[in-house]
């Protein structure tokens, strides 16, 4: 195990956030060192039929300056003060990379908050054997040294996996990078190697999506496996031909296989609200 994180004190923000359609809600956590953003594509596909609710998380984007207290359950605290705000008592959540560990979190805290779970090229516990253990040692130990300058300096169109990185997308993600100052790149490269949730996926009841990329070299695909395997009565799904960068590589795949998976799981609640008021999918939730 990657050294242990001590407890960090703080108190639930309320994030930078924007809105895309309407419908039921589906919360959508991000990647680290991107922002909402990073979603763009895929939303074009749900927001017809869904009300997209996607936050800038800590030391991200617009919520830059909540970079003090990055704690995982602190973060997954955040999205239930976001819910509150906007009035909404479940949603669909969904997170990709580290966004899926604070989904996983959230869905530990609050489990009665959650119509849906999915969780896209994520993992549970980042050392899952000794190589990578290894592996997030040393790569806390070059942040250490060479700060988010170096990190940025590595990054190449292939360091994802499956198809390259196109030109654009890797000049905005090195932008995005070297916006991060050390101390804070350090913290959350911390919280995320010492996330731990092995003992807990069992218990998650509400219906669950893992979707992984099967070229994937940054969350190699056996997490994704992994997840499916300990998580009761999971979808799993594989995005071919894909690596880690499948969101924006693959956003209509994705779009796709999450449509498909909310269909099966629709709120009966807010169908029944509709159909008693005409009004739009979701006002009960």
């Amino acid at each position: 195990m990657i050294g242990k994180v001590r407890k960090i004190k703080g108190i639930p923000q309320l994030l930078h956030y924007v809105e895309n359609g309407q419908g039921e809600a589906i919360v959508m956590l991000h990647g680290v060192l991107v922002d909402a953003s990073m979603y763009d594509k895929l939303v074009s596909y749900l927001e017809p039929y869904y009300r997209c609710i996607l936050p800038d998380l800590r030391a991200h984007g617009k919520s830059k300056k909540f970079n003090k207290h990055l704690s995982i359950k602190l973060q997954a605290k955040d999205v239930k003060l976001l819910l509150d705000h906007l009035g909404i008592r479940k949603a669909h959540i969904v997170g990709y990379s580290m966004g899926g560990l604070i989904a996983q979190e959230f869905c530990f805290q609050f489990p009665e908050r959650v119509k849906t779970l999915s969780l896209l090229c994520t993992f549970t516990y980042k050392g899952l054997n000794p190589i990578e253990q290894v592996q997030n040692k040393l790569f806390l130990e070059f942040i250490e040294t060479f700060g988010s300058k170096g990190l940025s300096r590595i990054i190449n169109s292939y360091v994802a996996g499956g198809e390259p990185m196109d030109y654009e997308t890797l000049r905005w993600y090195k932008q995005q990078i070297r916006k991060v100052d050390k101390e804070t790149l350090l913290k959350l490269f911390k919280q995320i190697f010492a996330f731990d949730g092995r003992a807990k996926i069992r218990n998650i009841k509400c219906p669950t999506l893992i979707m992984g990329a099967k070229q994937d070299l940054i969350t190699p695909f056996h997490h994704s496996e992994y997840l499916h395997q300990n998580i009761p009565n999971s979808k799993f799904v594989a995005i071919p031909e894909a690596g880690h960068n499948a969101i924006y590589s693959h956003p209509e795949f994705i779009a796709r296989e999450l449509l498909l998976f909310l269909q099966q799981h629709r709120c009966e609640e807010c169908t029944t609200e509709k159909k008693k008021t005409n009004e739009s999918i979701g006002t009960a939730c």
